[in-house]
């Protein structure tokens, strides 16, 4: 349970996240 939780509060963060680390790996690229 706790892994499926844990998931789907990742998977909801995931998105917010993702554009800086976009940023992020161009600029480190």
């Amino acid at each position: 349970y706790l892994s499926m939780h844990m998931l789907a509060e990742k998977v909801s963060f995931v998105p917010i996240s993702t554009p800086p680390v976009l940023s992020m790996q161009e600029h480190d690229d």
